[in-house]
């Protein structure tokens, strides 16, 4: 019984990746296709607007299927190294990648330590962790809006300003759970979120309140 559920498992697991990767070869056609038709000195304002939307439909399927393979490792314990980490220094490595948005838009960051909190855990998936959480914070803020960042002995409060939201419960991060059609707001970043938690024991928790969003991490 064991056996065939392994079994089971890896045809489960060779099955996603190669759906993924053969995704990469039509996705990537389409999108040189269309470059290739913006060179054209015959095209209509309305021919530039369809092409236009080609190519973010395009980007947006490369990013849903690197988000895909990215949940697939995840699950498949593909990330298993730990190392003692100083969680200031990913969280600024995190901001300083949306650097770009938090000028566009005037966001005032700021990061309050309790102390110098280390964690023993794995590098790559606390740096996907919190790449997504200060995005999120950042993509679905408002201009002069904020940032703050708590870090305490036995988690991270992470709290920024935004339109107010509805969905004021633990459905935002189930996958695909997005009413936004920008690029930058798949409705996966949130799952992949839960699923990095599930995997390293962490609890996390999101609340509201008027236009506060709050998002609670309890890494013991």
């Amino acid at each position: 019984m064991e056996k065939d559920k392994d079994q089971k498992y890896e045809e489960l697991k060779r099955y996603s990746e190669n759906l993924s990767h053969e995704l990469l070869t039509p996705l990537a056609v389409i999108r040189t296709k269309a470059e290739l038709l913006l060179q054209s000195e015959h095209l209509t304002k309305s021919d530039l607007v369809h092409i236009d939307g080609i190519l973010k439909t395009v980007a947006r399927l490369s990013h849903l299927n690197k988000g895909l393979i990215l949940l697939t490792k995840i699950k498949n314990d593909q990330f298993i190294d730990r190392e003692n980490i100083n969680v200031v220094e990913v969280i600024s490595d995190s901001i300083e990648l949306m650097e770009d948005r938090i000028r566009h838009m005037d966001i005032s960051i700021r990061i309050e330590k309790d102390k110098n909190l280390q964690i023993h855990s794995n590098l790559n998936l606390l740096s996907i962790l919190f790449n997504n959480l200060i995005k999120n914070a950042c993509v679905h803020n408002v201009e002069n809006g904020y940032v703050k960042i708590s870090l305490q002995e036995d988690g991270i409060i992470i709290e920024n300003s935004g339109l107010p939201n509805e969905k004021n419960d633990e459905s935002l991060f189930n996958r695909f759970n997005s009413d936004d059609d920008r690029l930058d707001s798949l409705g996966l970043g949130l799952s992949i979120v839960k699923s990095i938690c599930d995997k390293l024991d962490f609890q996390i928790k999101y609340s509201s309140r008027d236009t506060i969003h709050t998002i609670q991490l309890l890494l013991r």
